[in-house]
């Protein structure tokens, strides 16, 4: 290090710089900004908009929050403004669960990130989770620099973290999606709980970052209360040190819960629909050794094995355990879902996902000890290089299985409904492409595919029966919806229809309701 601050100086540097080049800790943060920007930004090198039809759903709600100016609790895609179908409204049979509401931070997030940089919502779309995905590193290395006290496994750790994948399913870190906002925040509310414990006043900081990842994404803050649980039993004096703190936390906790869900009736009915929305029905069968192994084809088979081994060495650490016993405090949610049939407290994909980013975390660590292990620090640092490599180099291959939501060659149709068609004319198209003509052309549709909003099973039927249809059931559908265009992928043929625009083999109708 000497040489090096000598030769720096040699080549006439002002000694700021100096400090700065030399600064191990800046270094390892530059380089995980750089690589969050490359794993971010890679899955859109070729295709620049969102995967995930929730991505398409959170920048039109963010749309329609900045041009009505206030929160909005409808969905803004569909005709008549319908206060929005929830999963947990619908398939659990709760009412007035405030639903709504569950993820408004993270759409004002977004409305106003939009408007204080003057960025469309749609590009938001790249540039939020690159944001996130750093932060979400930076945080584990906060935290993992705490529990080692040094800054190297800290920065393995928050390379893994960061190569977490993303699909459909799990969602992840690549999509503009609240959960990616709770996978920033999650390694820094461990941070902070441990750091509370020590000294009172992190308290405020970890309720306020508490409180707003629960407004933001419910789901990636109830997961806290089994893994602080399971800690706090395998550390029994830590509540009778902090008494108050957990006193004044569970008030927290009991007011964000009435915030989220409403109460209404008696005591009883409302316990009966807090569980209600706490309990999520298993739709599908699953195999048990094949939910097992997803962990290691999601993480990757050497990140799954370097977890294990992290696991293990911090099982015995007095903080660092809380790693491990974060694992063993969701594991049961996912025994749950498998062997009962129901997840709890958030869904399985959800927890499936939170599991994971523990294990990357863990991984970083179980790397950093096999390099203490190696003699020869030269094979070490050469042996780290290529597994972190190797890690960062699996991203590009996992995107090509994420479906699109709107192939490149619709992009030229949308934008020609966008300046010729009203904006509020109504346009039947398949789902996933009425997502994009409902954010880029502005129009309305008839139905969306399910996710952060979602729109009625009947809507969504109609309208693939209409394009699945023959002539008789397309006229009766289209008599049934009333639309003002369609929008296909294919030629038809119907009287009522005009065609007004055809581009890629994309073909825009006016219905002319006067044939009627």
């Amino acid at each position: 290090m000497a040489k090096t601050l000598s030769s720096l100086r040699f080549i006439m540097l002002p000694e700021r710089w100096v400090d700065i080049i030399t600064n191990r800790f800046l270094i390892y943060i530059f380089v995980l900004i750089i690589l969050s920007i490359y794993i971010t930004g890679s899955p859109h090198f070729n295709y620049r908009f969102p995967f995930h039809a929730d991505e398409w759903h959170n920048i039109k709600i963010a749309q329609e929050i900045l041009k009505e100016e206030k929160i909005i609790l409808y969905n803004p895609f569909l005709a008549g403004n319908p206060y929005y179908i929830n999963f947990n409204e619908e398939a659990h049979g709760v009412t007035n669960t405030n639903s709504a509401m569950w993820q408004i931070n993270y759409n004002l997030l977004v409305a106003l990130s939009s408007l204080f940089t003057g960025i469309p919502a749609l590009e938001m779309g790249l540039i939020l989770p690159t944001l996130f995905t750093f932060i979400m590193s930076f945080n584990t290395f906060i935290l993992v620099r705490y529990l080692t006290k040094n800054d190297l496994p800290a920065f393995m750790s928050g390379v893994f973290v960061m190569t977490l994948k993303s699909n459909v399913t799990f969602l992840g870190p690549w999509f503009l999606v609240a959960s990616s906002f709770g996978l920033a925040f999650i390694p820094l509310i461990l941070y902070l709980f441990l750091k509370s414990l020590v000294s009172g006043k992190y308290l405020p900081i970890l309720l306020f970052v508490f409180a707003a990842t629960t407004l933001a994404h419910p789901a990636s803050a109830i997961i806290f209360i089994p893994i602080f649980g399971l800690y706090m039993i395998f550390n029994p004096r830590i509540v009778k040190h902090n008494k108050n703190r957990f006193l004044i936390s569970i008030a927290i906790l009991l007011i964000l819960l009435l915030v989220i869900v409403p109460f209404e009736g008696s005591v009883i009915s409302y316990i009966v629909k807090i569980l209600k929305v706490l309990i999520f029905p298993r739709s599908d069968p699953i195999n048990g050794f094949v939910a097992v192994m997803q962990f290691p084809a999601y993480m990757g088979i050497i990140a799954f094995v370097l977890s294990i081994f992290g696991l293990f060495k911090t099982m015995t650490e007095d903080e660092a355990k809380i790693l491990p016993l974060s694992v063993d405090a969701l594991l049961p949610l996912i025994l749950a879902y498998i062997y009962l049939g129901y997840a709890f407290l958030a869904p399985y994909e959800r927890v499936v996902l939170y599991i994971s980013e523990i294990l990357m975390i863990l991984a970083g660590i179980g790397l950093y000890h096999i390099y203490r292990s190696i003699g020869n620090k030269r094979t070490a640092v050469i042996l780290i290089v290529m597994i972190l490599i190797l890690q960062i180099s699996s991203i590009p291959a996992y995107r090509d299985d994420i479906p699109l939501i709107m192939g490149p060659e619709e992009y030229g149709a949308i934008l020609w409904l966008r300046d010729n068609a009203p904006p509020d004319a109504v346009v039947l198209a398949a789902p996933g492409s009425s997502e994009a003509i409902g954010v880029i052309g502005g129009q309305k549709v008839i139905s969306i595919m399910r996710g952060r909003l979602g729109s009625s099973e009947e809507s969504i039927n109609k309208s693939m029966g209409f394009f699945r249809g023959n002539t008789e059931m397309k006229e009766k559908i289209l008599l049934e919806l009333k639309p003002d265009y369609v929008y296909s992928r294919e030629e038809i043929s119907l009287e009522s229809l005009e065609l007004v625009h055809s581009e890629n083999k994309i073909y825009i109708y006016k219905v002319r309701w006067q044939s009627y």
